[in-house]
């Protein structure tokens, strides 16, 4: 009769999971409900009596709360206006017999249900147990004990239940995580990989200087600047976002420029309100702001029905800077405000809105050693994002490089460079910017004919360009080889791949320096004169 529950704790064992079973009645006032569903008067009595007179042991709150149902069609009713924590279940009911009994109650409510049977009807129970009720009693056996244990291992077993169904969907939505996070790496890799070829191309077309087309290849490259940014946010949502380094940032800038991709957002019915202050100087990511900006502006028009103010201000207080996001929406309940910020915690009726927005908001917070508060009433609700505040950048660092430069300059006239890639187009683009540059490119399209081209005469290279993945062989593999005989060879790896999803890779903590895609031909071309000092 109990094996249910000890398969249950058994797999949550094995998940490592900690459960913690939660009855009602004890960590509440109210005590223990119990619906009793018995048309037959003296065996209703004789339960009543029974519960009555001895209640649950260490159930802290006295005598059960008992509800008498006579019909199938009144328990129903009781379970929907008043849910018991166990069900007591007769099986024949004036309205209701046998097994379909007990199969109606477990289509209504997830509650505890002990079935009631005699001797004759015991397969009937059997069967009552294996289509979802927890246990069985055979009324000419009922005593105190039997009745109170029965009750006791019944609500066990759905508090069991309940807690491995709640593990085995978190375990689900992991999983859907890493597919994603698998996913957004495969869509963003191939998306660097075709901005390269775009910007690469565009960018040749720009130095040729055509006044005619100069607006057009404008449009291009912001295109293009847009495209990065919501590539960068896609590998942040799915938690394969590059290594994000905090640096002084004026919101009030920030907030100006941000007006273009909030108003898109808006329903028509909702405006957008800005006072960006001026000079409100915080230490922060611009992704991270640009994240908190976004899920505060989209929380604050599904607060509203189409129709309100969005108002987003900046000001400075006291060593502070207060970025605030206002709705003239309904206002939060305030019993719900400590758990708004909770994942996947919503104050939305319908599905569909639950999520982790102000989560991540919080936690953006807590990396810039700021506090996210929140204030509420009937005519509206207001974020506050309370950064310390910082002083403002004067002098531009320059770059760290993680590239080896050569002793002796080359001649640019001299100069050979093996360029290899898969993808033909970036390899023609960027062969073009080293032909300007006077150098002899020699291109392949794997790193098995790369390594072929170079063993043909090893000492005439200058430099190899490559990507990392490749089919046949990837680049590290490459340039391994490669350094067997040219250890001093300087190396420029590309990649469709963020740092920060190469960073687990051995090859990336080597010193190679890396330029990942879509990059600027200006720096490329200045990575590729570091390398060679020419």
């Amino acid at each position: 009769m109990h094996e249910m529950s000890s398969s249950c704790i058994s797999a949550l064992t094995s998940a490592k999971t900690s459960v913690v079973l939660i009855y009602p009645w004890r960590v509440s006032n109210h005590p223990m409900k119990i619906l009793i569903l018995e048309d037959d008067d003296a065996d209703y009595f004789l339960i009543e009596k029974i519960l009555k007179s001895s209640p649950l042991p260490g159930s802290g709150h006295g005598k059960p709360d008992l509800q008498r149902a006579i019909t199938a069609a009144e328990a129903l009713e009781g379970l929907a206006s008043n849910p018991p924590d166990a069900i007591i279940c007769d099986l024949h009911v004036p309205d209701s017999q046998g097994l379909q009994t007990a199969e109606r109650l477990l289509d209504a409510t997830d509650a505890a249900l002990v079935v009631l049977t005699s001797d004759s009807d015991r397969s009937v129970a059997e069967q009552a147990v294996r289509s979802g009720a927890q246990d069985y009693l055979e009324k000419d056996h009922l005593t105190s004990e039997r009745l109170w244990r029965s009750i006791h291992y019944a609500i066990e077993r759905v508090s069991v239940k309940k807690e491995w169904e709640r593990v085995r969907r978190s375990l689900e939505e992991n999983r859907r995580f890493e597919a994603l996070a698998r996913l957004a790496g495969g869509i963003a890799h191939d998306m660097n990989n075709t901005l390269c070829i775009v910007r690469g191309f565009t960018e040749t077309m720009q130095d040729l200087q055509e006044p005619s087309h100069s607006e057009g290849i404008d449009q291009i490259l912001i295109a293009t600047d847009r495209m990065e940014d919501l590539i960068k946010r896609l590998l942040q949502a799915a938690g394969s976002e590059e290594e994000l380094h905090l640096a002084p940032i004026n919101l009030s800038t920030f907030l100006v420029k941000s007006r273009a991709y909030l108003i898109p957002i808006l329903p028509p019915g909702i405006q957008l309100k800005l006072d960006a202050g001026s000079n409100c100087i915080v230490e922060s990511c611009e992704m991270h702001v640009h994240q908190i900006l976004l899920n505060l502006v989209k929380n604050a028009v599904e607060a509203m029905n189409e129709k309100g103010d969005v108002r987003v201000t900046c000001t400075t207080d006291d060593g502070h800077v207060e970025l605030r996001v206002s709705d003239t929406g309904p206002g939060i309940p305030q019993e719900s405000i400590p758990f708004v910020t909770d994942p996947y915690f919503s104050t939305k009726k319908s599905e569909g809105h639950e999520g982790l927005g102000l989560s991540i908001v919080q936690g953006i917070m807590k990396c810039s050693e700021g506090d996210l508060n929140i204030e509420s009433s009937p005519s509206g609700t207001t974020f506050i994002c309370r950064f310390p505040a910082a002083a403002p950048q004067t002098t531009q660092e320059p770059p760290v490089l993680r590239e080896k430069t050569t002793d002796t300059p080359v001649e640019p006239k001299h100069t050979k460079v093996l360029l290899v890639d898969d993808e033909a187009p970036i390899r023609i683009v960027i062969g073009l910017q080293l032909k300007q540059l006077g150098f002899e490119v020699v291109s392949a399209g794997n790193g098995e004919e790369a390594l072929d081209q170079f063993n043909k005469d090893p000492n005439s290279f200058h430099l190899i360009i490559s990507d990392v993945l490749m089919p046949l062989m990837d680049g590290p593999t490459l340039v391994r080889n490669v350094h067997e005989q040219r250890p001093d060879l300087p190396v420029l790896m590309i990649s469709g791949y963020t740092n920060g999803q190469l960073k687990d890779k051995d090859w990336y903590h080597s010193g190679i320096p890396l330029l990942t895609k879509p990059f600027q031909m200006e720096v490329f071309r200045q990575r590729v004169k570091e390398l060679l000092a020419v």
